[in-house]
């Protein structure tokens, strides 16, 4: 803590705000056991978790008997067949693991704002503990949450590399630290949704390199091969052993999955569904939605922001400054391409789901 008491004071946190996002924690891992599987998606992952946690067969996710699934990756399903394996068959079990993947999530978005100040961390995690989509994926049977959690830890990582000078060191402990949360990203990405994990992650970092024309920066403090071999060393094992358990899950995955999806409305090689057909750019009306209430009291915080910015202008040098430090422009900008990333990506693409716009929101709230 400064000696300042002027910092004591810009940093300081409204008790009932911590309260407020502990008691929405609270009340959500409540409703994980109490509501049944809703959506088509999430009691389908359910049963396929639960036929994992019969067959103790850890590798190929069954969508029936004899039919395995290819649409995705295991890791949601390793996660609610062991909530099925440590608290029973039911609501609870399928989705508890998931609440969790929310908590780490919010947890993650709190350490990286606390880097400015209390203020701006506890108001980061409000930001995204309170929006739509966050709230009603946070204890759902998708893949969305984890692979939002693994986007969070790369995209980091991947700055803290870039931003501190400790990290161009591999012995240094801050340069560790932030190769260690870009692999581990990385590995929970391509286990929870596949190679997207990374395309979602290249769009803002290579937007923001060439804004700042610091892509040879970006290649030097990132240890690029050795965390690709890491990456590969964990996540590879499990991509061929499914490939030799049930021939033609990679052909179905990367090409169908990765690309017909996306860019062919309408698909009809879907094999476990129907293809969403949406205008394009309906994405970006989904972006607003997933972030209410905040898309509505945006232009009101922005007012009020742009008030206390001119009443702090007006005073005289050493006067009391209430408002906290933000984000210096480099970082704002890399922020701003991290949240607007899975708008860019789909736009173009008809067969998309709202809950795509999940991995942006953690910038959001960090700029926020």
């Amino acid at each position: 803590m400064s000696a300042d008491p002027r910092d004591d004071r810009s940093d300081r946190v409204w008790p009932g705000l911590i309260a407020a996002l502990l008691l929405l924690a609270v009340a959500r891992l409540a409703l994980t056991g109490l509501m049944p599987l809703m959506d088509t998606s999430e009691a389908r992952y359910g049963d396929i978790a639960r036929q994992m946690a019969e067959r103790s067969d850890w590798v190929t996710p069954w969508f029936r008997d004899g039919n395995p699934f290819w649409g995705k990756p295991p890791l949601a399903f390793w996660l609610s067949a062991i909530g099925f394996k440590v608290f029973g068959f039911n609501e609870f079990g399928a989705r508890a693991p998931h609440w969790l993947l929310g908590v780490a999530l919010a947890a993650l978005v709190w350490w990286q704002g606390r880097q400015h100040s209390r203020r701006v961390a506890w108001h980061a995690a409000t930001l995204l503990g309170g929006s739509a989509l966050f709230l009603i994926l946070s204890g759902a049977v998708l893949t969305d949450m984890a692979l939002a959690l693994g986007n969070a830890l790369v995209m980091i990582g991947l700055w803290r590399a870039l931003a501190d000078p400790q990290a161009a060191q591999a012995p240094a402990a801050g340069g560790r630290s932030a190769q260690g949360l870009i692999a581990l990203g990385a590995i929970i990405g391509l286990l929870a949704k596949g190679p997207v994990a990374i395309v979602l992650c290249a769009i803002p970092v290579l937007g923001w390199a060439l804004w700042s024309g610091r892509l040879g920066l970006l290649w030097r403090r990132v240890a690029w091969v050795r965390g690709s071999l890491l990456v590969a060393a964990v996540v590879m094992p499990w991509y061929v052993l499914a490939e030799m358990r049930t021939p033609g899950f990679l052909t179905y995955f990367i090409v169908g999955e990765h690309w017909h999806r996306f860019v062919t409305a309408g698909w009809q090689g879907d094999l476990y569904g129907t293809a969403h057909i949406h205008p394009r750019g309906t994405i970006w009306l989904y972006a607003m939605v997933a972030a209410l209430p905040w898309t509505v009291l945006a232009p009101l915080a922005w007012w009020r922001a742009r008030s206390l910015r001119r009443e702090q202008d007006a005073l005289p040098r050493g006067e009391d400054d209430t408002m906290p430090a933000r984000p210096a422009t480099d970082e704002v900008v890399y922020l701003v391409a991290w949240a607007l990333s899975p708008m860019v990506m789909f736009t173009a693409a008809g067969n998309i789901l709202w809950t795509y716009v999940l991995p942006g929101l953690p910038a959001g709230g960090i700029d926020g």
